[in-house]
């Protein structure tokens, strides 16, 4: 067939189709491109002594594909990459896991987040950019730890490693103390000395004004005249008291969508109150692929003393580098008060 196509005109194709070959099957499209150009050959080489009207149609059907062609680069061009980062949050100090902590990330005026890390510190995220060479911006906060920024270039790896946390109460270690009462300097104060009356010179508690001696005193008199009663009081019911109770439960891993479907919605269900308890707040996130208002939707749907549930549901990936399909999980924290 290619004998029957050379020419001055096609030498310097025939020459470098080697090389044509080795670069178009780079990717995809190079491909694509390399089959129409075969295509075109054989179109060619069987239909040249073809009526006219078939080969206006040849051409029209060639037409055809490379405007199909034009309109899959155009797609492609505007589709972005999508990288998969993990890494792990600690305390910097213990190295102990840090679960809970809010990963927000923004790249150009993408921002997805918040992701959460799970019992063992571990959190991940697929970054999707527009521009391969954009860089990222990843904060990372918890309500007993300093907040912590990190860029992520378009080369770095997506390992991120462990993320280490500064506890808040660090902070407060190199403050200056208060002398205590038994420093030195205090010592050397002059203490004042207790004043010794004789005991002769005190009248009985039943003849001196206003005595109680043989006298009925009402709770508030006595709580007036002995303050630390009713301060013991408060605080054997404060200590009797049991504390707020914490009910937690989990969706299991749950797979979503493919590319940019839905998965249907699942269920996130905590149940009555414990006897003596009321709701006072509930808390919804996701861990793993997605996360509530990235990719992934989230919503209310029970909250009373009988039931607590949310449901959500995951859209999959189209973009280039990620799987169509990846799992997530979905978490409820219940708090319940002493009524």
């Amino acid at each position: 067939m290619f004998l029957a196509l050379q020419g001055p005109e096609l030498e310097p194709v025939l020459k470098n189709l080697p090389e044509i070959i080795k670069q178009a099957s780079q990717s995809q499209l190079g491909i694509l491109a390399l089959l129409s150009i075969v295509l075109f050959g054989l179109a060619i080489y069987f239909f040249r002594s073809a009526p006219m009207a078939l080969r206006a149609f040849i051409f029209l059907v060639f037409f055809g594909g490379v405007v199909a062609y034009g309109w899959e680069i155009n797609r492609v061009a505007s589709k972005p990459e999508s990288k998969h980062y993990t890494g792990r949050i600690v305390d910097r100090a213990t190295t102990t896991p840090i679960h809970e902590a809010r990963v927000t990330v923004s790249a150009g005026s993408n921002h997805a987040g918040p992701y959460r890390s799970d019992s063992e510190g571990d959190f991940s995220f697929w970054l999707a950019r527009k521009n391969p060479s954009e860089d990222a911006d990843v904060h990372i906060e918890h309500e007993s730890y300093r907040a912590y920024d990190r860029t992520v270039s378009s080369d770095q790896k997506t390992q991120l490693g462990d993320i280490r946390l500064e506890p808040l109460l660090a902070s407060t270690a190199g403050t200056p103390q208060e002398p205590s009462a038994t420093s030195p300097a205090d010592s050397k104060a002059p203490q004042p000395q207790p004043i010794n009356r004789p005991a002769a010179t005190r009248a009985p508690a039943s003849e001196r004004p206003g005595g109680l001696a043989g006298r009925v005193v009402s709770p508030t008199i006595r709580n007036e005249i002995h303050p630390y009663h009713s301060a013991a009081a408060t605080l054997e019911r404060a200590t009797a008291a049991p504390p707020p109770r914490i009910v937690e439960n989990s969706s299991g891993q749950k797979l979503s969508g493919k590319g940019k479907d839905w998965s249907p919605w699942y269920e996130v269900r905590v149940g009555a109150a414990p006897a003596g308890f009321t709701l006072q707040n509930a808390e919804f996130w996701l861990t793993g692929d997605r996360a509530c208002g990235s990719w992934a939707e989230c919503k209310e749907v029970a909250k009373n003393d009988n039931e607590v549930v949310w449901s959500f549901r995951l859209q999959g990936h189209d973009e280039w580098g990620a799987p169509p399909q990846a799992y997530s999980e979905g978490h409820l924290k219940v708090l319940y008060a002493l009524k």
